[in-house]
């Protein structure tokens, strides 16, 4: 997954990408042996990964990420943000 950080990836990704833009950016990315799964959620400001124990582990123990495990009935919504809660 290093190489989705990589700034060159996405320009170099096949996805569009037009130059002086921010790009597209995948919504949906998944291995070929399906061992993890990300969702970019468009409506709300959340990306999703779902895998193995050891690697959501890994997601939310790692400082650079601001990461929290979810389930099911997480909120996603601006209301459901502890840590960024929307403005009084």
């Amino acid at each position: 997954m290093r190489e989705f950080a990589d700034p060159a990836w996405p320009p170099g990704s096949g996805l569009g990408w037009t130059p002086g833009l921010s790009g597209p950016t995948p919504n949906l990315m998944w291995p070929e042996d399906s061992a993890w799964f990300l969702a970019s959620e468009i409506d709300f400001d959340s990306t999703l990964i779902g895998g193995s124990r050891g690697l959501i582990d890994a997601v939310v123990a790692d400082a650079a990420l601001e990461a929290a495990e979810v389930d099911a009935e997480t909120d996603l919504t601006s209301r459901g943000d502890a840590l960024n809660p929307p403005p009084a």
